[in-house]
């Protein structure tokens, strides 16, 4: 969470942008690898926003309900085109690191505008901890 809060931070900074990290309470994420990829993903997403959907406001959310962890990046950019096939590289490597970690990415075209980037996984690693 703290990670997603500083690259908001950095967002703003570096873009000039409004963006914000939405989450009700703390989440942990026990899957180390999985929260690497989760951070990739959300920032590939920001800079898709800012670069091609001329975003100037971005929000992050993370949830989790049971073990389901969810990740939703939306902004208020022209949307993404219902035309793309494959994407570029950036989009084939998101998708790339969701698969990796056991991930569902769904990139669409928000019905209010812009672009919807969701993300969502069972934090396996969690049957793993210790009390």
């Amino acid at each position: 969470m703290s990670a997603l809060n500083n690259l908001a931070v950095d967002a703003e900074k570096t873009y000039g942008i409004s963006c914000n990290l939405e989450c009700d309470n703390h989440i942990p994420i026990y899957d180390k690898v999985a929260i690497a990829h989760l951070y990739r993903i959300a920032q590939e997403a920001i800079t898709n926003a800012v670069k091609h959907g001329n975003s100037n406001r971005i929000s992050i959310r993370l949830s989790k309900e049971n073990d389901e962890i969810s990740l939703v990046i939306k902004d208020n950019g022209t949307g993404i085109s219902k035309t793309i096939d494959n994407g570029g590289l950036g989009l084939q490597i998101m998708n790339y690191r969701a698969n990796l970690i056991g991930a569902k990415l769904q990139i669409e075209q928000d019905i209010n505008g812009g672009t919807l980037v969701s993300c969502n996984f069972n934090d396996r690693a969690n049957d793993l901890k210790t009390d």
